[in-house]
């Protein structure tokens, strides 16, 4: 897995967390999205599909990063 980060800013404050959490959190394995194969057209996706037309199977993330807010 690679992952890319291509626009980020930080603010001084937020350095600490950063690096006492996030930049030692391993990935997840990616998720599986599974969609409707019923579903063949555009057509079909604004006619008759909704949300449960698509699932996200083994989705999993880390607990939330609270940083200091920055104003």
């Amino acid at each position: 897995m690679r992952h890319h980060i291509s626009n980020i800013h930080m603010y001084e404050n937020q350095v600490d967390t950063f690096e006492s959490i996030q930049r030692i959190r391993k990935p997840y394995y990616s998720p599986v999205l599974m969609i409707n194969p019923n579903i063949n057209t555009l057509v079909d996706l604004e006619t008759w599909a909704g949300v449960d037309d698509f699932k996200l199977i083994n989705y999993q993330h880390h607990p939330v990063i609270k940083h200091p807010f920055t104003v």
